[in-house]
């Protein structure tokens, strides 16, 4: 077992960090000392690795009206995440593989995508409802 603490990132994020010594690893293995660390310790927990976690205590996913990465359920909920974070989102947040998203009918967001989505599925009308209102383009074989 391994200990974690939930601390803010750079951006002011709740993220888990495992703790090393005298370093605090994030799930990409980047690592920074106690040294920078000037917010407090908001939980600390043992446990196996990362995907063990309770993610949902974190900042990584949030409900949120818009923005230009995420996912979007076929109930047209909109999950924000932040540039190439959709792997771990999917991962961490939903329990599921990305690609297990993309099939079932989830709508991936992320400005690179030709119109800023992707879907693999026909779109809802919820999501088509959501794209139309938040400035994504969408045509009638959508």
């Amino acid at each position: 077992m391994a200990q974690f603490v939930l601390i803010k990132d750079g951006s002011g994020r709740l993220m888990w960090r495992k703790k090393v010594g005298d370093r605090l690893y994030n799930h990409n293995n980047g690592w920074c000392t106690f040294d920078h660390i000037e917010e407090k310790i908001y939980d600390e927990v043992e446990a196996e690795d990362f995907p063990y976690l309770d993610w949902k205590k974190s900042g990584l996913c949030d409900i949120r009206s818009s923005g230009n990465y995420g996912w979007l359920t076929p109930d047209g909920i909109y999950y924000h995440c932040e540039y190439q974070e959709h792997m771990i989102v999917a991962a961490f947040i939903f329990n599921r593989l990305e690609r297990s998203l993309e099939v079932s009918g989830w709508v991936k967001l992320n400005p690179e995508c030709l119109n800023g989505w992707h879907c693999e599925q026909r779109l809802t009308a919820e999501q088509r409802n959501w794209l139309s209102l938040n400035g994504f383009l969408i045509d009638d074989y959508d």
